[in-house]
């Protein structure tokens, strides 16, 4: 998240931003009305990911399977679906007054850019373990490193940099933060934890989520979670109490989460992430731990698996869901993602995010 600038809004407009196993990217008012799964469309053939939001714009990861990110007015008008085209797996997705911030969960990196897109490094910061949720706020980047369970972070510059911040968050998926805490998600144990800004007093079960918890999200009062098992979004205060774990449903399958501020804050908390998935994604095995990020059945370093479509014939540059067979909750589940984890020839083992199973052509991620 990141403490961006002072905006008025209201608890009738909408407010409340996910990534949707629709392949859209939905939104609800901050008092849950007025639910609008398809906010904004027209995403593929990417999957949207994280999201972010700051006083003019929503801005996402488009996972595959070709990398962007995108950005659209808060009112999903003037939508650009590749404001920074060509980014290798983004996943989560943070700005501040200034910068765009993005993880590439692939290469382990996170990316920069200006807001409008331009002056882009794909690896701003390196060395990070499967990075998938990020937030920023005034002083520091802060993302998770799942296949390691630990949370790191850097100055703003890209400095100082923590790899192990907070540790032993489980299999964390994404993360925010505001002017007191940072909370995350656990998805082994659909939990989210919280922390001081400082790292210091940890509490991994701060609260208990619902079913196959995914992203994260605050406002200025509450904070929200996707429930993708119940395709539905929950909400707390940020104490911890008043736990509705259906605060708003039929949103299908959301992953990561964005807030615009209730209006006696005003205070604008860009965030996003998480959670982690695409289409469903977070189904993991809770059983044993993500040790590094050594893909699968990889002989050379640079080549990559391209995305597979599950129970689709679907065009090569441009898959629809409408070529594709379902046998259980529709054509959503068609391009399911599924969460898994891949062990290298060494036992190292990450999490791996795939679609399906025809094989297309190249990208494993």
């Amino acid at each position: 998240m990141g403490i961006l600038t002072l905006v008025p809004h209201s608890a009738s407009a909408l407010g409340v931003f996910w990534s949707s196993g629709a392949f859209t990217i939905g939104g609800a008012n901050l008092d849950g009305t007025a639910v609008n799964g398809s906010f904004i469309s027209g995403v593929l053939p990417n999957v949207p990911a994280g999201i972010a939001v700051d006083a003019t714009h929503i801005y996402w990861a488009a996972f595959d399977p070709v990398g962007a990110i995108g950005r659209a007015n808060l009112d999903g008008s003037d939508v650009d679906q590749t404001l920074i085209p060509d980014i290798t797996s983004p996943v989560g997705i943070a700005v501040d007054a200034t910068h765009i911030f993005w993880t590439n969960d692939y290469n382990g990196t996170i990316g920069r850019a200006n807001l409008d897109g331009t002056g882009v490094n794909q690896a701003f910061i390196t060395g990070a373990s499967v990075p998938l949720g990020m937030a920023v706020d005034s002083k520091f980047i802060y993302w998770v490193n799942q296949a390691t369970g630990t949370i790191g972070r850097a100055n703003l510059n890209g400095t100082g940099v923590n790899e192990n911040f907070i540790t032993g968050v489980g299999i964390p998926t994404s993360v925010v933060v505001n002017g007191s805490f940072i909370y995350w998600v656990n998805l082994e144990f659909n939990l989210i934890g919280r922390a001081n800004l400082d790292g210091t007093d940890v509490n991994q079960s701060f609260i208990t989520a619902g079913s196959t918890l995914s992203g994260v999200a605050i406002d200025g009062l509450f904070i929200y979670w996707g429930n993708q098992g119940t395709d539905a979004i929950g909400r707390a205060k940020l104490d911890g109490t008043d736990v509705n774990q259906s605060f708003i449903t039929g949103a299908i399958e959301p992953y990561f989460l964005a807030a615009i501020p209730e209006p006696e804050t005003g205070l604008l908390v860009a965030l996003g992430s998480l959670g982690l998935s695409v289409c469903g994604l977070l189904r993991a095995s809770a059983q044993g731990r993500h040790a590094g990020p050594s893909p699968r059945d990889r002989t050379d370093q640079n080549q990559r698996r391209e995305p597979e479509w599950q129970g689709c014939q679907a065009p090569a540059h441009a898959p629809s869901r409408r070529n594709c067979e379902a046998p259980d909750r529709g054509l959503r589940d068609a391009n399911r993602r599924e969460l898994e984890r891949d062990s290298s020839p060494g036992g190292a083992s990450r999490t791996r995010l795939s679609i399906g199973q025809s094989p297309r052509t190249t990208a494993e991620l």
